[in-house]
C-alpha cells in the first residue's frame, strides 16, 4: 500500500513539473506584509483545483487522512489541508476563478472544522492539546483575515456564499476561545 502511494505522489510530482501551466501554478501571490495582520503563515498550496491533476491530489489528501490513526495527528493534517486549500482560493480569486475559488473555500472551513472539533473532542478526554488549541486559534484567524479579503474581491452570489463560510469559521473561533 506504501509503494503504490509512494508512486502516486512520484507520478504526480512528475506530471506537475511536465504541465504546461506548472510554471503558472508556482506563482503564488502572498498578501502585502502591510495587509495581514495575523501572524500566521500558510503553506504554499501546491496544485490548484483548476488543474486537470488535482482530481489526484483530493485523491492522495483522502487516503492520507484514511491511513492517519492518531486523532492528533489527523487534527494537524486536516489544519494542513484547511490551510492549503483557504491558500488556493485566495490564488484562484485573485486570478480571477472566483466560482472555483469560492467552492475552494468553503472545503478548507470544512478541514478546518473537522481539525477544531477533532481537537476539542481530544482534551475533552483528557489529551493535553492546547499548544495545539492555539495555533487553531491563530489559522482561524488568518482564515478569517482572508475571508474578508476575498469577499471584497467577488461579486453576486459568491459573496454571499463567503458571508456564510466567514460566519461559520467565526463560530468556530468562538467555540476555540470558550475552550480556553
Amino acid at each position: 500500500m506504501a509503494a503504490v502511494f509512494g508512486l502516486v505522489v512520484l507520478v504526480m510530482s512528475i506530471l506537475s513539473a511536465n504541465h504546461p501551466r506548472a510554471a503558472e501554478e508556482l506563482v503564488f501571490p502572498s498578501p502585502s506584509p502591510a495587509v495581514s495582520q495575523v501572524q500566521y503563515y500558510l503553506p504554499y498550496p501546491g496544485i490548484l483545483p483548476d488543474s486537470s491533476l488535482y482530481k489526484l491530489k483530493a485523491i492522495r489528501d483522502r487516503l492520507v487522512l484514511l491511513m492517519v490513526t492518531n486523532p492528533e495527528a489527523k487534527a494537524k493534517k486536516q489544519l494542513l489541508y484547511a490551510d492549503k486549500r483557504i491558500g488556493a482560493a485566495e490564488a484562484l480569486i485573485q486570478g480571477g476563478k472566483s466560482v472555483l475559488g469560492t467552492s475552494t473555500a468553503t472545503k478548507a472551513e470544512k478541514y478546518l472544522e473537522q481539525s477544531v472539533n477533532q481537537t476539542l473532542e481530544l482534551r475533552s478526554n483528557g489529551r493535553d492539546v492546547k499548544s495545539f488549541l492555539l495555533t487553531l486559534s491563530n489559522a482561524t484567524a488568518k482564515h478569517l483575515e482572508i475571508l474578508d479579503q476575498l469577499k471584497s474581491q467577488v461579486t453576486g452570489d459568491d459573496v454571499a456564499a463567503l458571508e456564510k463560510v466567514r460566519m461559520s469559521t467565526l463560530l468556530l473561533k468562538e467555540k476555540l476561545v470558550d475552550s480556553f
